[in-house]
């Protein structure tokens, strides 16, 4: 859940090359960028389990 809401987990997303882009049932957007084997987005690093 981002912020409480609940649909903020539903939604689509799509990727283009290294990028994804993310677009939820509220109409919220985010993009991110695959870089070195970890997901950027929004000054975080994700890395695979």
């Amino acid at each position: 859940m981002h912020g409480g809401w609940p649909s903020t987990c539903q939604g689509r997303y799509w990727i283009t090359g290294n990028g994804i882009g993310y677009l939820d049932d509220l109409g919220f957007w985010a993009f991110g960028e695959f870089r070195g084997g970890c997901l950027h987005h929004a000054r975080h690093r994700f890395t695979p389990c």
